[in-house]
């Protein structure tokens, strides 16, 4: 593989450690309890939040070096979005950007 395809392909990798570990950590804070008043929405939510830290465990092995830099931004507004428009709506901006 060319020098280029690599890097590309750790570019991809990165990206993916990234966007991942930040859907983590916001399914985590939707499932908190005072944020999902309902219980089983909370169960479902750290199913979530589990999944997509396995998705990131795996874009992470070829990565080994990089760090992730979570934007705490990003996961406040999207929980802001939960508390004026609800859940689905959260979700649903989460599941497109």
């Amino acid at each position: 593989m060319s020098e280029t395809g690599s890097r590309q392909l750790l570019e991809v990798a990165r990206v993916g450690c990234t966007d991942e570990y930040l859907d983590h950590l916001t399914y985590k804070r939707l499932a908190d309890p005072r944020i999902a008043k309902n219980k089983r929405f909370s169960e479902i939510l750290a199913g979530l939040s589990a999944t997509e830290y396995r998705h990131y465990e795996f874009w992470r092995r070829y990565v080994p070096e990089f760090q992730v830099k979570a934007s705490s931004l990003r996961v406040d507004l999207i929980v802001l979005l939960r508390v004026l428009f609800g859940l689905t709506f959260a979700v649903r901006y989460l599941d497109r950007h």
